[in-house]
């Protein structure tokens, strides 16, 4: 019996170390910095029109910038006349704010509202990325107001450029605080595929690119003089 106890005992004691040495997200080292990736439009079906302005919309490159507190910024960089030029997060007040090329406003969206209805989210089967081995998400959701259905698929790896999940807890917008909560690290590769009413396209981000730097906050700032408009 007394060995039975020490056996326990000194179990405990293994167990207690192993979960007491585990580090924290505020020990891990949260990754700051920029993603580069390059972005494949694959038009499925559909009016014409309606795909070029949707392929013209995203462009051939995106610069994904984050920072270790929560703020991100993505920048379009080669979107059409009609296309996006920014959108940056700000984790304090919760908000997108969103630029369109040929207009001279900016938009503000609250992050803690999603127009989108969960269908259903799934592992899938990986890929290897950039190098990495990685693991495959998938969220299915429909657009009430549009008719639309949607995919995201996501392939992330692990133990890489860790993002602390607690941050964006609040940012139900894309159900970007379940993808992160999952995640835990920008993603590798994204497949955005949109189903509507005037066609069916797909939209793929993979990484090319990944820099860790220190990064000013003068990058979060919205342009100045440029009005912003609450949606």
């Amino acid at each position: 019996m007394n060995n039975a106890k020490l056996l326990i005992g000194s179990l405990s004691l293994i167990l207690f170390s192993l979960f007491s040495c585990a580090p924290s997200a505020e020990q891990k080292d949260l990754f700051e910095g920029i993603l580069t990736y390059k972005i494949q439009f694959n038009p499925i079906s559909g009016d014409s029109n309606y795909l070029a302005f949707q392929k013209q919309k995203y462009g051939g490159a995106l610069k994904m910038t984050i920072s270790k507190d929560g703020n991100f910024r993505r920048d379009y960089l080669s979107s059409g006349a009609r296309g996006f030029d920014f959108v940056i997060f700000n984790v304090a007040s919760n908000k997108l704010f969103g630029k369109w090329r040929t207009m001279d406003t900016v938009y503000s969206f609250d992050s803690g509202t999603n127009s989108l209805t969960l269908l259903s989210d799934t592992v899938v089967s990986g890929e290897r990325i950039h190098g990495e081995n990685c693991l495959g998400y998938r969220i299915l959701a429909n657009e009430p107001q549009l008719g639309q259905h949607a995919s995201f698929t996501y392939y992330y790896p692990q133990g890489k450029e860790y993002i602390n999940p607690a941050l964006y807890a609040k940012a139900k917008d894309g159900f970007y605080d379940m993808v992160i909560a999952r995640m835990q690290s920008p993603y590798y590769k994204l497949i955005m595929e949109m189903d509507g009413k005037l066609g069916k396209f797909a939209v793929t981000y993979e990484v090319e690119k990944i820099e860790k730097t220190i990064l000013n906050p003068d990058v979060f700032a919205l342009p100045a003089g440029v009005p912003v408009v609450e949606k």
